[in-house]
């Protein structure tokens, strides 16, 4: 269709030339010259069509892995940031619990302190009682003695 209207074209400008009955070889040459570079240059523009259909498809993968490429890296960034925000949790409950873990290391301390001051003490108390006892056991058998020389002697 296309084709026959171009050749239509290109005779009519000839029109001239073909309405006198007159056809030159020259002419006819010249038009199938021209048809032929027609038909090539339609070629080349079918061509060209199918390269920019096959490059617009290209761009429009190409946009689709870049879209695709940014909203991962939008969601490794986001990603980054929860990860940072956890990190920073656990350094503060580290910090917190540092702290308790510092503080009932010292309350332990005082506990095994104060028990080994009050076993120290009951030692003394127990050493004291124990040397009282043996200072009695002491006087009440030097007692025991002098009343058996003031019974020997009462009895003499």
């Amino acid at each position: 269709g296309a084709l026959e209207e171009s050749r239509r074209t290109l005779r009519n400008s000839f029109g001239g030339l073909a309405g006198l009955g007159t056809t030159s070889p020259e002419t006819t040459a010249k038009v199938t010259r021209l048809e032929g570079m027609l038909a090539e240059e339609r070629k080349k523009a079918c061509e060209q069509m199918v390269r920019a259909d096959q490059y617009e498809r290209l761009y429009r993968d190409l946009q689709e892995t870049s879209d695709s490429f940014w909203k991962r890296q939008g969601e490794k960034d986001l990603s980054v940031v929860k990860a940072n925000k956890q990190v920073e949790t656990l350094r503060e409950e580290l910090k917190v619990t540092s702290k308790e873990r510092d503080t009932l290391a010292m309350a332990v301390n005082e506990e095994q302190e104060r028990r080994r001051m009050m076993a120290a003490e009951w030692n003394q108390q127990f050493y004291t009682m124990q040397y009282e006892s043996q200072r009695m056991t002491g006087a009440i058998t030097e007692l025991r003695r002098m009343v058996k020389a003031q019974m020997s002697e009462a009895k003499a």
